[in-house]
C-alpha cells in the first residue's frame, strides 16, 4: 500500500459503519460475477459489505459472452459457459449467497437475454439453475425481469405465492389457458410481457391478474406479434378497465382493419409504437376521457396513410387532460409522413392542456414550418401551458439566416429583467436539442439565453451539433 492509499485508509477508518455502508450503495456492483472493488480492500470493509442487507437487494445476471468494444477499452463480462452439473452448483451457490445477504429484504432479480446455447447440455443446466432459484426463493422477489430462459412463463405452475411480487417481466410462449396457475401476488402492479407469438385471449387472461394497473405488450425483437386479431380480442379483456399505464410495441397489421370501440376510462399514459395501420385502426377505437400522456411512434408508414385523422378524433372523443406528448418518425415529410403538419396544427388547437412536448426526428421533417405552429401569437394561441421541449433531429441550418427555433425561444420566454408582457402564455423552463445543427444566427441566440439563465432566469437549455 502506497502513502496515498495509506491516509485514504485511515480517513475511512473514522467513519461508522453506517456511513460506509451508505458510500458502497452508491458504488456496488449488481453483478454476481463482478465483486465491487471495496470488498477486496480490507477485512473491516468487506465485512460491512457482508453485513450491510441493503448491498444485496438488487441482482443483475448476465448472459451474454465477453465484448470487447472496436477501442479494446470495455469488457462486458458474463458467467462462464456451464459445461458440467458442478459448473452449474457453483454459480447456484454464488447466487444463493448473494441472496441470503439480503436479510428479510425483497430482492430485484434481473437475468439479460442469454446468447444462443451451443449445446443442449448447457440451456438445460441453465434453466436448471434460474428455475430452482425462483422458485426456491419466491418469498423474496419484488422485481424480476426474466428473458426465455426455458419455455416461456411456464415456472409460472411452480409458484404458489409471491407475496413481495410489485414488477414481473417474461416473455409468453405456446400456451393454453388451461395450462396455467397465476401464483397469488397481491403486491403486482406492473407486467411486462413479451410475444415471440400472437397468444390466445384466454391465455392473457390467465396471464394478466386483476391487480394489474401498468402493462406493457412487445413482440420479440424483428418480430411483428401484436396482429389485428390478436388486438381485436386483448381490448376485450376485463383487466384492462382498471389500468392507468399501457404500453403497446410493434403493432403488426399493414392493411386497415375495424376495432371495436373501447372506453379506458381510468388509463393515464399511453404508449403505442407501430406500423401505420396498427396506430390508426387503435387511436380509431379508443376513448381516453383521464388520459394526461400519450406517446406515438412509427416503425413503417404506409404512401396515402395517416394517423392525423385519428388523432384529432381521439380528442373529440374524449376531452382529455393532456399534459405530456411524445412523438416519434410522426412528422417526416413526403413518403414519411404519419401526422400532417395541418392535422399537427388542427390537434394542438383542440388541446391547451400540454405542458411538455418531446419531438423525434429523423432529419426529414419541415422544421420551420413546425416551430412556426409552436410559436406562441397571441391571436391564434397554441400551447399556452407549455413548459418543456425537447427535438432530435430538427434542423434550421439549411437556412443561416433562419430564425426558427429562435422565434419560437423568444415567444415563450424572456428574462426577468425584460420588459416583455407574458400575455396569457407559461414561461418556457426547459429547451433541448440533441443531435440538431443549428444555425449560427439560433446558436448565437441559445448563448444568449444560457447567458440569461445565469443571471437567475429559470430556462434550461442544452443543445448538441448533429454528429456527422
Amino acid at each position: 500500500m502506497n502513502k496515498s492509499e495509506a491516509n485514504s485508509s485511515d480517513i475511512s477508518g473514522s467513519f461508522p459503519p453506517e456511513i460506509l455502508a451508505h458510500i458502497f450503495s452508491y458504488c456496488y456492483s449488481k453483478s454476481i460475477i463482478s465483486p465491487s472493488n471495496f470488498t477486496r480492500v480490507c477485512s473491516r470493509w468487506r465485512s460491512i459489505a457482508h453485513s450491510s442487507p441493503e448491498l444485496w437487494t438488487n441482482l443483475v445476471v448476465e448472459l451474454r459472452p465477453v465484448f470487447k468494444s472496436d477501442a479494446g477499452d470495455r469488457v462486458v463480462e458474463c458467467p462462464p459457459t456451464l459445461k458440467s452439473e458442478a459448473d452449474a452448483s457453483l454459480l447456484e451457490t454464488l447466487i444463493k449467497d448473494w441472496i441470503l445477504r439480503s436479510s428479510d429484504l425483497s430482492i430485484d432479480l434481473t437475468v439479460n437475454h442469454p446468447f444462443h446455447f451451443r449445446h443442449p447440455i448447457q440451456r438445460e443446466l441453465y434453466t436448471k439453475i434460474y428455475k430452482n432459484i425462483i422458485v426456491n426463493f419466491s418469498y423474496k422477489w419484488r422485481n424480476l425481469l426474466l428473458p426465455k430462459t426455458w419455455e416461456g412463463h411456464d415456472f409460472l405452475n411452480d409458484l404458489t405465492d409471491l407475496p413481495m411480487l410489485e414488477e414481473l417481466g417474461f416473455d409468453v410462449g405456446d400456451c393454453s389457458s388451461s395450462q396455467i396457475l397465476f401464483p397469488n401476488a397481491p403486491r403486482l402492479y406492473k407486467l411486462a410481457l413479451t410475444l415471440p407469438k400472437s397468444p390466445s385471449s384466454a391465455c392473457l387472461d390467465k396471464l394478466i391478474p386483476e391487480t394489474i394497473v401498468d402493462l406493457s405488450l412487445s413482440s420479440a425483437p424483428k418480430v411483428m406479434g401484436t396482429y389485428h386479431k390478436f388486438m381485436l380480442e386483448f381490448l376485450q379483456l376485463g383487466q384492462l378497465q382498471h389500468l392507468t399505464d399501457l404500453k403497446l410495441d410493434r403493432l403488426g397489421w399493414d392493411e386497415a382493419r375495424v376495432l371495436r370501440l373501447i372506453s379506458l376510462p381510468t388509463l393515464l399514459k399511453l404508449s403505442i409504437r407501430g406500423l401505420i395501420s396498427g396506430l390508426e385502426n387503435l387511436l380509431n377505437a379508443l376513448t381516453l376521457p383521464s388520459l394526461q400522456s400519450l406517446s406515438l411512434g412509427a416503425l413503417r408508414v404506409i404512401e396515402g396513410r395517416t394517423v392525423g385523422p385519428a388523432l384529432i378524433g381521439l380528442q373529440k372523443r374524449s376531452h382529455f387532460p393532456l399534459s405530456v406528448l411524445r412523438l416519434t418518425f410522426m412528422l417526416e415529410e413526403g413518403e414519411m409522413n404519419a401526422i400532417g403538419l395541418d392535422d399537427f396544427l388542427r390537434f394542438l388547437s383542440a388541446t391547451d392542456t400540454i405542458n411538455e412536448l418531446h419531438i423525434i426526428a429523423n432529419g426529414h421533417t419541415d422544421t420551420p414550418r413546425l416551430m412556426e405552429i409552436l410559436s406562441y401569437h397571441p391571436e391564434k394561441p397554441i400551447l399556452p401551458h407549455l413548459k418543456i421541449f425537447s427535438a432530435v433531429s430538427l434542423s434550421d441550418a439549411k437556412d443561416a439566416n433562419c430564425s426558427c427555433f429562435v422565434d419560437f425561444l423568444s415567444s415563450r420566454w424572456w428574462a426577468s429583467d425584460s420588459e416583455q408582457k407574458p400575455f396569457e402564455v407559461s414561461k418556457l423552463e426547459k429547451f433541448h436539442l440533441q443531435d440538431c445543427d443549428p444555425s449560427p444566427k439560433t446558436q448565437e441566440y441559445l448563448e444568449m439565453c444560457v447567458e440569461e439563465g445565469l443571471n437567475g432566469t429559470s430556462l434550461k437549455i442544452g443543445w448538441n451539433h448533429r454528429i456527422q
